[in-house]
């Protein structure tokens, strides 16, 4: 009777294939699972968002949620007042700096040219803010005028911004009806991508609103359950 089997140089064969596969393969399942983690910490991060606002309004007797912003107040105060709202989370200082409490830069939603060419940073998280007990970031900005008019840099359908005849960045003035804006670290600032779009998002306050209004990357997340931003790193050169 005769035994048949692989020879080692077939066994070598199918394993170099089942790698090739794995390669080409690997990177797209590793990312679909990270986009389904992030996802569903951001969903977290926003139900939690709007439990907290929803328990302040209770406990004040308020007609509606947006009742804890104050325009006469200042933005440590908000803080404070969703902070509390918050159960086990913890609070970072200007003084406590480090850790889940560090100061983090911020990329944009798609990359924006600083006028030479290359990617900068969007913004900042910066203490004072809180951590919720899931990880989630919570910084705040509360203004004094709501409606204000504000200025806004013009920008092309790519992000860049628009030069004037000097090289410099044109500006335009919008009325604005933002009262304050919370903005979300869904992972945290001690974890990447810090992206506004990804992980970072913005949710409004507005002037005459029952509820809260996330911002647009945020409310299309939400009802597309699809990351669309543009992953960058800043300093890369922007073509």
């Amino acid at each position: 009777m005769h035994k048949f089997g692989f020879t080692l140089a077939e066994v070598l064969i199918t394993l170099g294939v089942i790698g090739v596969v794995a390669a080409m393969t690997l990177p797209s399942l590793t990312k679909k699972y990270q986009d389904k983690l992030l996802l569903t910490q951001v969903k977290k991060s926003y139900s939690e968002l709007e439990n907290a606002v929803k328990l302040y309004a209770a406990q004040n007797s308020c007609s509606d949620i947006t009742c804890i912003s104050d325009t006469s107040g200042t933005s440590e105060e908000l803080l404070q007042r969703l902070y509390k709202s918050f159960k086990g989370a913890t609070y970072c200082s200007k003084t406590k700096q480090k850790g889940i409490c560090k100061y983090t830069l911020v990329k944009g939603y798609t990359p924006t040219n600083d006028g030479y060419g290359h990617a900068i940073y969007s913004d900042s998280f910066r203490a004072p803010f809180f951590v919720s007990a899931s990880g989630a970031a919570y910084m705040v900005l509360q203004y004094n005028e709501c409606p204000r008019q504000v200025q806004s840099h013009i920008t092309d359908d790519k992000g860049n911004y628009v030069l004037d005849d000097n090289g410099q960045p044109m500006i335009k003035y919008v009325t604005n009806n933002v009262c304050a804006v919370i903005y979300v670290d869904a992972n945290g600032v001690d974890k990447s991508p810090n992206q506004y779009g990804a992980d970072v998002f913005q949710v409004n306050i507005l002037a005459s609103s029952e509820k809260l209004s996330p911002h647009v990357y945020l409310s299309n997340l939400l009802a597309t359950e699809k990351f669309t931003y543009t992953p960058h790193s800043v300093g890369d050169e922007i073509k």
